[in-house]
């Protein structure tokens, strides 16, 4: 869950001091991607939480992050 804090504490920061804000909405759902898998780890424990399940949350995540920063990423040139 720290992760996932420190995710989304660090995307403010890059968006309100524009150190490349275009980052900033990649961070917010790699944030949600931890904070989803310390719930399940948490409250489901390793008896339901396998890999079965955090290979495809981690390849639907990583689908979200490419898609989000390149709907936010300026256009080069």
């Amino acid at each position: 869950m720290a992760m996932g804090s420190w995710s989304i504490i660090s995307a403010a920061i890059r968006y309100l001091m524009n150190w490349k804000p275009y980052r900033a909405p990649q961070d917010v759902v790699g944030g949600a991607f931890n904070f989803l898998l310390a719930y399940m780890v948490q409250y489901y424990g390793f008896s339901f939480f396998s890999w079965r399940i955090v290979v495809p949350l981690f390849i639907v995540f990583v689908g979200a992050q490419m898609l989000v920063s390149s709907l936010v990423r300026p256009r080069r040139g």
